[in-house]
């Protein structure tokens, strides 16, 4: 665990310095509670993104949750490029690629129970994603943000899996640079015995 957060600190801090010169940056920090009944999955979730060139974007997100009662955790890490492919005043669009690190931990017991409705969990597992997403203005000071990623051959030990993420959030501009943001995320990995996470929540997001 220590690991993986000192690593999303040093994405942060690079992707800071990256776009120290350049356009503005933004960060998202959100909780999370899971949409399934009966799940007590819960964590939080970070992201940024900042302009390096003209519409070249540095993308990067960390999500963890975890059952403490099911002794269950598992974290998702992806760090990315995207260019802007449409630029108007109420919307922006983005594609690009990146790289994804998930991780997963749980007892024994809980491991591959189908009766019980849990799929047994990857330990490790990296790869590469496409990603499309959009930043839409609905109002003066509501904007829509969703994002879709999907990397084929998420490597787990021996095996390729499947992985997809999605993110969608809706935020209130209460300063011109803070805002109040409901949350959405969705992912899955594998396709047999799949890990299916559907979470919601909410946070602040502010831009420098």
């Amino acid at each position: 665990m220590k690991r993986i957060v000192a690593l999303t600190v040093m994405c942060v801090l690079v992707l800071s310095m990256s776009v120290s010169a350049a356009a503005r940056m933004n960060l998202t920090g959100a909780y999370l509670l899971s949409l399934e009944d009966g799940s007590k999955l819960r964590g939080f979730s970070i992201t940024a993104r900042g302009e390096v060139y003209k519409n070249i974007l540095l993308d990067g997100a960390f999500l963890s949750v975890s059952d403490k009662e099911a002794d269950l955790s598992e974290r998702l890490l992806t760090a990315g490029v995207l260019y802007r492919v449409v630029t108007e005043p109420d919307l922006q669009v983005f594609a690009g690629l990146g790289y994804a690190h998930f991780t997963s931990s749980a007892e024994p017991q809980e491991m591959g129970d189908a009766e019980a409705g849990e799929a047994a969990p990857a330990e490790r597992g990296s790869g590469i994603f496409g990603k499309v997403g959009f930043d839409f203005t609905v109002a003066p000071k509501v904007n829509l943000q969703a994002a879709l990623a999907y990397a084929p051959k998420l490597k787990l030990g021996e095996e390729d899996s499947a992985l997809t993420t999605a993110r969608a959030m809706v935020g209130y501009q209460l300063f011109e640079s803070v805002r109040i943001q409901a949350q959405v995320e969705y992912y899955r990995l594998g396709s047999e015995n799949a890990v299916s996470r559907s979470l919601v929540g909410g946070g602040i997001a502010v831009s420098f």
